[in-house]
């Protein structure tokens, strides 16, 4: 996607066997979601310069086709700030996620990781701000790899400033999600249901003639 592009939605694509999956190039206000990014030579899926973007539901995995060592990423944000990245499965990749310098306050929540041969998240040394990353499975329970902060941690390896913990012990089950989604709706419409005839039974009563 081309410069100052705004307000486009990715959805449902496979892409395979490229340089770069899907990438953005000064582009806003983009949604990418449900799209399949794998067997990509630099990455799954690219934000270049792009801000406020959705990056959601996706498969970014296997993309490690490159001897490149800035290559093989599932994901990565150079220059890029304000973007929402949650619910990728993200495995199998040289690097799940990439970082680069002059990125901030990017949201990374419930993403799935797994596997990522070298990082699961991988910052720039030239970026100095603070990575949120709460929320995520890591591959493992005891959560990522981060040598000082999570030595024990036995799923995938991050450093530098990231917010990591709370983790999740197991990954976001989508249909789950959806299944306690239809039981709400299904117990708020219950609910109404019997307010209206408690409210149609006393004005009823209220309303009957006195013997």
């Amino acid at each position: 996607m081309g410069r100052s592009s705004e307000n486009n939605s990715f959805e449902s694509n496979v892409c395979t066997e490229n340089e770069i999956g899907i990438g953005l190039l000064w582009a806003n206000n983009e949604s990418i979601e449900k799209n399949t990014c794998v067997n990509n030579n630099a990455f799954g899926i690219s934000l270049d310069r792009s801000h406020n973007n959705d990056v959601l539901d996706n498969n970014l995995s296997e993309n490690s086709n490159s001897s490149s060592v800035y290559h093989g990423v599932g994901l990565t944000f150079y220059r890029s700030s304000h973007n929402n990245c949650s619910r990728n499965e993200i495995f199998n990749n040289r690097v799940g996620i990439k970082i680069g310098s002059s990125s901030h306050n990017n949201s990374i929540n419930l993403n799935f990781f797994r596997r990522n041969s070298d990082w699961g998240i991988e910052v720039s040394k030239y970026n100095h701000h603070t990575i949120n990353a709460n929320l995520n499975h890591w591959g493992d329970p005891s959560g990522p790899y981060h040598e000082e902060l999570n030595p024990n941690g036995k799923g995938d390896t991050i450093d530098g400033n990231i917010l990591f913990d709370p983790w999740l012990d197991q990954p976001v089950d989508k249909e789950d999600d959806l299944t306690f989604f239809y039981h709400l709706i299904g117990i708020l419409v219950g609910l109404l249901i019997l307010l209206f005839l408690v409210s149609f039974n006393i004005i009823e009563f209220n309303n009957r003639p006195l013997k």
